[in-house]
Parts: C-alpha cells; structure tokens; sequence
C-alpha cells in the first residue's frame, strides 16, 4: 500500500543522502540520474501543494463566510420585503444557501425589490435604500471571495494531482533502489534500513528542516463553494 505522502517526503530526501553517501558502489551510483531527478520532481511537487495548502483553507473560510453574511442579510430583510412588497414571492429567495451564484442573485433579486419600496409620499425609505445598499455590497463581496475560492481550490487540486503523480514515479524508483542496497550493503546496514517504510514515520536526522510538516496535501479538497 502507498505510503502517506508526507512520508514519501521524508524518504525522497533521505534516498538522495543514501545515494550520495554510496556513490562509491557503481551499481548504486547508476541511480544518480533517475533516483535523484525523481526524488526532487516528488519534493518539488510536494512542497508546492503544503505551500499552498494555508492559501487554499483561507480562500475556501473567507468564500464560506462571505457566502454566510449575504444569507444573514437576506434572512433579515426578507420580512421587510414580505410587508412591503407582498406581491413578491419569497419562497426561493435564499433557498440554496450553499450555491454562491443562486445566493448572490437572489440578494440582488431582494435588493431591486427594496428599491421598489415606497412611503406614502411616494419616495423610498432611506431604511430600503440603505438595506439594498448593504445587500448589494454584501453580494459583490461573496461573488468575489467565492471566485477567489474556486481559484485556489481548482490550484490545489491540480496541485494534488502532480503530488500523487510524482509520487508513483518515486516510489516505483524508490523500490528498485532498495533491491539494489539490499544486494550491495546487506539487509543490516544502516542505509538500507534508514529506507524502510516503516521507518518514514519517525524523524531522522536527515530529513530536510524545510520540508513542509506533516499535514493534509493528499487530503482531498472539499467542494468548492463556487
């Protein structure tokens, strides 16, 4: 079974010390070329998506809550809108608190409605002037904290994709290595052991202090909220 990929990290750094630590053996140092580009694709990708990790939960917290104060916006001028214009059907307005295009129209929907209050002298209400205002500016805020979301989600998951890609690529690599240790340094010796997969779950003083700490970069992404 594939190993976790915050794992694979670990080994991809500490195969390419292994590596270079036996270069003397010519059938070790034949894995210079493949194991160290394969190895280093698999870090790089790797530490680009726990990079962006951070951004991406922002993106999708501010398109979330942003998505939450248009629906308390409506749920609060909805009674208004009920008294003031009855003839409006309110039944879908902000039904799908959970789909940003259907919310924001439907806030726009609301706010044209509170346009159309009138007082008995014939002019609107500065109270409905200044709820379709704060509607609309709540709208505007959603639509685009959600579109900022979905940019940075559609990021991570390719994201995700080259890590797992890359991955497989080291991995398979990583076990011909490994055969290769075995025959050339014995079971016992501490290089090949430092490679086992039972040992990624444990720090080692090779690992490399940048690499980004165990998190979730093959989690996968929850829906995005655009």
């Amino acid at each position: 079974m594939s190993e976790p990929a915050w794992k694979g990290r670990r080994q991809a750094s500490r195969a390419i010390k292994v590596l270079d630590r036996n270069a003397d053996e010519p059938a070790i140092a034949a894995y210079t070329g493949s194991l160290r580009t394969k190895s280093n694709d698999f870090i790089l990708a790797y530490d680009t998506a726990g990079k962006h990790e951070a951004t991406w939960r922002r993106e999708m917290a501010e398109g979330r809550g942003a998505m939450a104060l248009v629906q308390k916006e409506i749920d609060a001028w909805k009674p208004h809108v009920a008294r003031e214009r009855p003839g409006f059907d309110l039944t879908t307005i902000g039904d799908r608190p959970t789909v940003p295009e259907d919310l924001v129209q439907d806030a726009i929907a609301l706010a044209e409605e509170l346009d159309e209050v009138r007082a008995a002298d014939g002019s609107t209400p500065a109270w409905a002037t200044a709820a379709a205002v704060s509607i609309r500016a709540k709208a505007d805020d959603a639509e685009r904290e959600t579109d900022e979301a979905a940019a940075a989600d559609s990021a991570h998951n390719e994201q995700l994709a080259t890590v797992r890609a890359t991955k497989a690529v080291f991995e398979a690599e990583l076990s011909k290595f490994r055969e290769t240790l075995r025959v050339v340094l014995g079971r016992n010796h501490p290089d090949f052991q430092k490679l086992r997969a039972k040992r990624a779950a444990t720090p080692d003083v090779e690992d490399d202090p940048n690499a980004p700490p165990p998190s979730g970069p093959v989690t996968p992404a929850p829906i995005p909220p655009v």
